[in-house]
Formats: structure tokens, C-alpha cells, sequence
């Protein structure tokens, strides 16, 4: 495996430090990787917590949120020791095999799951998410080639990756 893949593939899974933050760092797991110097790999969360995370993504105050099965997961850290403790669901009803991509951007989680790209309202709040609906028309998600992340450009804009098996083929923008 090639340096950059395994490093993109590291951060599905973990979380990588140039230096601990707590007083009692995880288990240090550099010695399973080739990294760059001053770089170290900590595993922060099992399957029990993560529930697999097809789609991972950090909020605007650091809280990482992971794609689990048809649901999204927001990991908590109770004790700060770098360790995920716990999480709790804060949407569901996203697809066989859930959210493909994630975004919080203002008040909104944007997440590719279901039959689309599907928008929830309330995220800054704290409060119970509200489902406003999919942006544009229906797409394919769940499979390898289907539709998958979603990020704001430095535009303001938000764009999204889609592979082959989306349903796009004939599409030139997300409204067709």
C-alpha cells in the first residue's frame, strides 16, 4: 500500500497527532504504520462506539460525527482522554448502509444517504434535528460507485462526489 493510501485510510479510522493532548495519551499504534516523523496514530474509538463509520466528519467545535448504518453518531469523550466513551445518535433513516458523506455548515448537517443528499435543520441549537427534506432530485447511495461526500467550497458553495452508479449519467446539475 502506497504512503498516501494508507495515510487516507488511517483517518477513517483514526486519529493522527503530531503530540498527545491529554495527560493519558491512548495507546500509541505508529509502530503498525509508516508515518512521518513526529506523527503518531492512537486508535480513538472500537466498532462499539464508531458502529463502522462509513462517513466521518468534525463540526465547527470539533465533535466528531460518524456515519453508522442507516444513522448519524456524534463520539463523546467524557473523561478528555482522547478516547471516545460514548455517542449518541442524532439522525436516522439514511439508507441500507447510511451516510456516504457528512457536512455541518452553519445551523444544517448535510448528509448523502437514503435517496439523496438529505438536510436537516438545528444543529447549532443542541436540539432534536429536523429533517427538511433532499436537496434536488433522487440519486443512488449505499453502493461503492453511488453518491458520496459532500464538502462547502471556499465558494460558499456545496459540491459532492458521485460515482458511476449514482444515477447521473445524463445530469449536468443537482436540480435535473
Amino acid at each position: 500500500m502506497r504512503r498516501g493510501s494508507a495515510l487516507l485510510t488511517l483517518t477513517s479510522l483514526f486519529v493522527l497527532s503530531a503530540a498527545a493532548q491529554t495527560n493519558r495519551p491512548p495507546q500509541d499504534l505508529a509502530d503498525r504504520f509508516e508515518l512521518p516523523p513526529g506523527f503518531h496514530v492512537y486508535k480513538a474509538a472500537g466498532p462499539e462506539i464508531s458502529g463502522g463509520s462509513y462517513a466521518l466528519t468534525f463540526d465547527g467545535e470539533g465533535r466528531l460525527l460518524v456515519g453508522d448504518g442507516n444513522a448519524v453518531r456524534r463520539l463523546i469523550d467524557k473523561d478528555e482522554d482522547g478516547v471516545f466513551d460514548s455517542f449518541e445518535v442524532i439522525v436516522t433513516g439514511l439508507g441500507w448502509r447510511g451516510p456516504q458523506g457528512l457536512l455541518v455548515y452553519g445551523d444544517k448537517l448535510y448528509a448523502v444517504g437514503g435517496d439523496g443528499i438529505q438536510v436537516f435543520e438545528g444543529y447549532a441549537a443542541g436540539k432534536q434535528l429536523v429533517h427538511k427534506g433532499r436537496i434536488g432530485n433522487k440519486l443512488n447511495t449505499g453502493g461503492d460507485h453511488d453518491a458520496h461526500t459532500v464538502f462547502r467550497g471556499h465558494d460558499g458553495w456545496l459540491y459532492f462526489m458521485a460515482g458511476n452508479g449514482a444515477g447521473i449519467e445524463d445530469r449536468k446539475h443537482i436540480t435535473e
